[in-house]
């Protein structure tokens, strides 16, 4: 069966994650859309557009509970902060693949 467009060039962890998301809610996509699309943005130099509180619930719902949701983000380069209460894309995690 012949994956996304484009999927050969993708890292092993992407592709896995947009698998689990092939049925995601449309919820799901569009929260997903936002925090990568922040955290990638013009003004990601900002670190704030960089994080996420795991503590909100919208998020738990949407994205880290959702089948792929957390993946992607792992996938994306977050990580979880010292403290466990926060994801942070480290300004120096490879984006890329995530932009092509």
């Amino acid at each position: 069966e012949a994956g996304p467009v484009g999927a050969a060039r993708q890292p092993p962890q992407l592709q896995a994650a947009a698998m689990l998301l092939a049925g995601a809610r449309r919820s799901t996509l569009q929260a997903l859309a936002l925090y990568l699309g922040n955290a990638l943005s013009a003004n990601s130099a900002n670190s704030a557009f960089r994080r996420v509180e795991l503590s909100s619930a919208l998020f738990q719902e949407r994205v880290w509970m959702a089948p792929g949701g957390a993946s992607l983000m792992r996938a994306a380069g977050f990580t979880e902060g010292g403290d466990g209460k926060t994801l942070r894309l480290p300004a120096d995690a490879p984006t890329k693949p995530l932009l092509e």
